[in-house]
């Protein structure tokens, strides 16, 4: 159950997160919060999915399956 003080610090931030367009987020390392203005969040969001990501014309599931059934073809670990 939350405490009296718990239910004003919660209403506290999240009326500043309305009033500020923030975001509350974890943060990457540790037990903490993040509050970060929605348009920095955003961009860094951004940036971490164009350096981390790869973008394909064509679906190239097809070919990492025929790769997978081939390996496991010529596998002579795994039993038939």
């Amino acid at each position: 159950m939350l405490g009296h003080l718990q239910v004003i610090s919660s209403f506290t931030i999240n009326n500043n997160k309305k009033k500020n367009n923030a975001t509350i987020t974890s943060a990457d390392k540790g037990n903490s919060l993040v509050i970060l203005p929605s348009n920095q969040y955003n961009a860094k969001i951004q940036t971490f999915i164009n350096n981390n990501f790869q973008t394909y014309t064509t679906n190239p599931t097809k070919n990492y399956k025929n790769q997978v059934r081939k390996t496991i073809n010529h596998s002579t670990t795994l039993i038939p």
